[in-house]
């Protein structure tokens, strides 16, 4: 083959790749970003400020603990039930 001829896949000197098998990647932590309006972000730093942690660190412990009522109502909404149950009515 010429040094000005491209090579094609049928060409000898192109191997075909060999299939990956699916390796399992640690999983990484992800950043988040969000914009506050002005009222949340000076609460968020008032609230950081007395617990002696950074927002970002809030807003993780704020997450932690009520992820798992978030995690109901999404289920109930796939499920086709109201996002939380009415407690005025049976």
């Amino acid at each position: 083959m010429s040094p000005f001829e491209m090579p094609t896949l049928a060409s000898p000197d192109v191997s075909k790749k060999k299939p990956v098998a699916e390796s399992k990647q640690p999983e990484r932590n992800r950043q988040v970003n969000f914009t506050a309006p002005p009222k949340l972000s000076a609460d968020l730093d008032d609230i950081a400020r007395a617990f002696g942690l950074d927002v970002a660190n809030l807003v993780r412990l704020i997450l932690n603990e009520n992820i798992a009522r978030y995690k109901q109502r999404a289920e109930r909404i796939r499920s086709g039930l109201p996002a939380e149950e009415d407690d005025d009515h049976p």
